[in-house]
């Protein structure tokens, strides 16, 4: 609602006009933060945006499916990486140049999702891959 209201210059959004917006989507569309097409089946959904900046979205606002996607890539195209290596390469990924306190915490919270539905795997020595 925040992304569409400012893409009007509404800069406040408030519940009503939260209510306002969502109500003219389709109820299936809306999961928590996050809209998605009816005809998406996410869990067959393998692709993420690269993108040059952070500045062009902020990571709060890419689904953690998709940071998970560009995760399962990127141990895909190295044969697995360790957490830390993985955090940071996805960050890069997305146009960050480093991790900060605001970033890790959204990628930590992708990895843990992409390895409890199956997308990465971690092994015994804590290599991480893509399943």
């Amino acid at each position: 609602a925040r992304l569409a209201a400012a893409a009007f210059g509404v800069t406040r959004v408030t519940e009503s006009r939260k209510a306002a917006l969502l109500s003219v989507l389709p109820p299936s569309a809306v999961d928590g933060e996050y809209l998605w097409p009816d005809s998406l089946d996410r869990s067959a959904w393998t692709t993420f945006r690269r993108q040059a900046a952070s500045s062009e979205r902020p990571l709060e606002q890419v689904p953690p499916e998709e940071i998970g996607n560009a995760m399962a890539a990127l141990c895909r195209a190295s044969a697995g990486m360790q957490r830390e290596e993985l955090l940071t390469q996805a960050a890069a990924v997305f146009g960050y140049r480093r991790r900060t306190p605001t970033v890790t915490p959204v990628l930590e919270a992708a990895v843990d999702a992409a390895l409890r539905n199956g997308r990465l795997t971690e092994q015994p020595s804590g290599l991480i891959t893509a399943a």
